[in-house]
């Protein structure tokens, strides 16, 4: 089967518009999550045609939007017939933000639309901390600063550094108190939009006292980020950039070719990046962008 996609469009007679496009089999008796017997009463029973797949002529609000993230709409009835894996909401609804600005929009703010940085969880994480009771100098340091700062993860940022090794040490600990242990080893992190959920109305799966349970995970994961912070760059808080850790390795096309100890002299370096993987920009979670699972 042809692989799903999002396809939006515009013609000269200023129509616009979304089509989702893929070869969708008909599952008439099943979900195709789970493998079930070939004895033929399960057989696929044709595709699905193109016009009958999600589509959108013309939307009321004058623009329409996709970021690979859930776009069935209500009452659809086909649904087994697409993924059942779609995007965290937050890059969709940065361009929504911008769009729905109704103004005219200019070459110029397309490209700052392009390259918008903005971190919508972060916009609703930062502030639970407001309050917490710290448990040194340099944690409280850090909320004073995520406290003050307007959500973007730009490369040069002491903030943004903070909040991302932040984020992930929350993922971390909300994944191991949240999900059953025996499904750990098999699964990825939560999806964020799920952890946002559980941070701003947390259930009894964090304590008898879910809202101090909530508190001591969140105060526990900017304690261990301040720490892997000191730890990599030391105790100046001005090199705890984004950047610093978050960055592109430009290689040559020689690396491959040369011994290790050789490689730097070829290889650009370490170029800096800004984001992760909920802006516009979409730059990815590890450390090092062109080298997925490398943190180095």
């Amino acid at each position: 089967r042809m692989p799903a996609e999002n396809m939006v469009w515009a013609d000269r007679d200023a129509n616009i518009g979304y089509q989702a496009v893929g070869i969708a089999p008909q599952r008439p008796n099943w979900s195709g999550l789970v493998p079930v017997p070939g004895d033929g009463r399960y057989e696929w029973d044709g595709f699905l045609p193109i016009k009958a797949l999600p589509h959108v002529l013309n939307p009321e609000k004058g623009f329409y939007n996709t970021s690979n993230d859930y776009q069935i709409p209500r009452g659809w009835p086909y649904k087994d017939a697409l993924s059942y894996l779609w995007a965290d909401p937050y890059r969709a609804q940065s361009v929504a933000e911008f769009l729905s600005s109704g103004r005219r929009f200019s070459v110029a703010d397309m490209v700052q639309l392009q390259n918008n940085d903005l971190s919508i969880p972060a916009r609703s994480l930062a502030p639970l901390l407001r309050d917490l009771e710290m448990p040194n100098s340099a944690a409280q340091q850090a909320v004073s600063r995520l406290l003050h700062w307007n959500n973007v993860l730009d490369k040069d940022s002491v903030e943004a550094g903070i909040y991302v090794m932040w984020q992930r040490r929350l993922e971390a600990n909300v994944r191991a108190v949240a999900e059953p242990k025996v499904t750990q080893a098999f699964g990825g992190i939560a999806p964020m939009s799920r952890i946002v959920s559980w941070m701003q109305a947390p259930d009894g799966r964090f304590g008898a006292d879910p809202i101090a349970g909530r508190n001591a995970l969140l105060t526990r994961s900017l304690e261990e980020a301040v720490a892997e912070l000191s730890k990599r760059f030391g105790p100046d808080m001005e090199k705890w950039k984004l950047g610093a850790y978050h960055h592109a390795r430009i290689l040559s096309p020689m690396t491959d070719a040369v011994k290790p100890d050789l490689q730097e002299k070829f290889d650009v370096g370490h170029y800096p990046r800004g984001g992760d993987g909920f802006p516009i920009t979409a730059t990815g979670y590890e450390d090092n962008q062109t080298d997925v699972g490398s943190f180095k």
